[in-house]
């Protein structure tokens, strides 16, 4: 009986100790974890003047690992927006080949020209013999070489008129390099470079246009051109004036026909602050910031990003010059902000 009422004894305490111990591990796990969420968490999230508010303690704001720093204005540059598109290579290469063509048959009826004249040449060198041959075939033969001359005429105007088509459309530089056939124009054709077309604001005098542009397609990838011309003519729908910059093709993801956003840089417009692209943060298909606004305190601010700049963008709203925003941890303090608001 006493060896039943020992082994009764010994389980017990066996439970009793390992009851004690899981429950010990559970308290410091939820410890732990509670220590790991004031680290990583907002202290507190709130609204003021429309903006979210993360709150953080200086242990939060270690943790996640935040740097912050003052943003400066984006110097030389009082930049313009515009827009543009990726030119079709296509259009010019047909251009090429048509002026090809018209020259072609330039040639051809010079050609017929020159071969109607010897005969002639040759009746007029003996007036005096044979003077019944000389006066039959006189006439049909210059009536050839009149309707030859009318050949060649019509040819060099087609031409004329082909070249000032071209020069209308694509400007004197373009032209020239298609009707020369130049090294540009073969790199172009050759895909090693790009033509994007530029429209200029129409209430903005841009004359001559900025020798380089910053352009940013559908993905935010950024590409920088230089000029090769302003256009003769303007756009159809805004008014604007046209411009045309190149691109080496092995830049960006610039492809034909997309449509572009255009940063140019001019000498007067607003003072525009350089906001670098570590510090922005995407959330529900917009750009967003974050700015200190005590040691405590940040505010995700919207900002524009339709002027882009190399390594982030030139903004006129949402921040100022002087600002001190967060360019790194940002993504980690809005993946906490939300946990914090939807938990």
């Amino acid at each position: 009986m006493s060896r039943w009422l020992l082994l009764v004894l010994v389980v017990a305490g066996l439970d009793f100790l390992l009851v004690g111990n899981i429950e010990r591990g559970r308290k410091n796990t939820s410890a732990g974890q509670d220590s790991a969420r004031r680290l990583f968490m907002p202290s507190a999230v709130s609204k003021s003047e429309g903006n979210d508010v993360a709150t953080l303690d200086e242990a939060a704001e270690a943790a996640n690992g935040l740097v912050v720093t003052a943003l400066d204005p984006v110097i030389g540059q009082r930049g313009l927006k515009a827009f543009g598109r990726v030119v079709r290579i296509q259009d010019l290469v047909e251009l090429r080949n048509r002026f090809r063509a018209a020259k072609a048959e330039v040639e051809r009826a010079r050609t017929g020209l020159d071969a109607a004249g010897k005969p002639v040449e040759r009746i007029h060198t003996p007036p005096n013999e044979n003077r019944d041959l000389h006066d039959k075939a006189l006439p049909p033969i210059e009536r050839t070489g009149e309707a030859d001359g009318a050949n060649v005429v019509a040819a060099e105007e087609a031409l004329r008129a082909l070249d000032g088509e071209a020069r209308q459309r694509w400007g004197e530089t373009i032209t020239t390099w298609i009707v020369e056939e130049s090294p540009a124009f073969e790199a172009l054709v050759a895909r090693q470079e790009r033509v994007v077309e530029v429209t200029l604001p129409w209430d903005v005098q841009t004359v001559p246009p900025p020798q380089k542009v910053l352009l940013q397609g559908a993905d935010g990838h950024v590409a920088a051109g230089s000029l090769i011309a302003l256009a003769p003519s303007a756009d159809a729908l805004t008014q604007g004036s046209l411009a045309f910059y190149r691109i080496p093709a092995d830049r960006g993801r610039l492809v034909v026909g997309m449509r572009v956003l255009a940063s140019l840089p001019t000498e007067d417009g607003p003072e525009r602050v350089f906001v670098p692209r570590s510090a922005v943060v995407r959330w529900q298909g917009k750009a967003w910031v974050y700015v200190q606004r005590a040691p405590d305190r940040f505010v995700r601010r919207e900002i524009p990003t339709d002027m882009p700049v190399r390594d982030g963008w030139s903004v006129l709203t949402g921040v100022a010059m002087g600002d001190r925003v967060v360019v790194k941890g940002g993504e980690r303090l809005l993946s906490n902000e939300l946990h914090s608001i939807f938990r």
